[in-house]
């Protein structure tokens, strides 16, 4: 996924550049500013994403080409149904209590969520709003977490995640 977003911001921005104007809107994930258990892979190319996206504002501001990202937190969308693969191997044992854990929370979050629409609702914020904001949370929860996970300790914010695992 990562990888495909730098190749087709790759093909847009000498387009951008001739005309003299552009913006550039990646979805990202809160959990590209903080991580859950089990979700390691995801996690990290959130956090790719995040880190890619923030050096393009830098770089591409010189050339009047914006650069945006939305951050999205939980979506009711079929995410866990079509790409969840839940890791099996007979030789790693004892994550059984927390994947169960983590997946009933997933699921129980999922069901609360709001639709795509907000997310929708959100890339047009970014899209009309003549700010340079770069980062624009959507969901229930998405700017409170972020916030929390800026401002709480590290220990502190660690410790809410690992409750959340223990549910």
């Amino acid at each position: 996924m990562f990888l495909g977003v730098m190749d087709l911001t790759r093909e847009f921005i000498p387009y951008f550049k001739q005309k003299g104007e552009g913006m550039i809107i990646n979805t990202s994930s809160v959990v590209g500013r903080f991580t859950i258990p089990l979700y390691s892979l995801y996690c990290s190319s959130k956090w790719a994403l995040e880190g890619f996206t923030e050096a393009l504002q830098y770089e591409l501001k010189q050339f009047n080409i914006e650069v945006k990202m939305i951050e999205p937190a939980a979506i009711k969308t079929d995410f866990h149904g079509r790409s969840l693969k839940t890791f099996e191997n007979d030789n790693v044992k004892g994550y059984d209590k927390m994947e169960k854990n983590i997946l009933n929370g997933m699921k129980k979050r999922n069901e609360k969520a709001p639709g795509p629409e907000v997310v929708a609702e959100t890339v047009y914020k970014a899209a009309t709003d003549d700010s340079q904001k770069l980062r624009y949370p959507a969901g229930k929860g998405a700017g409170a977490v972020l916030i929390a996970r800026k401002l709480l300790p590290i220990s502190w914010f660690n410790k809410i995640v690992f409750k959340q695992q223990n549910r």
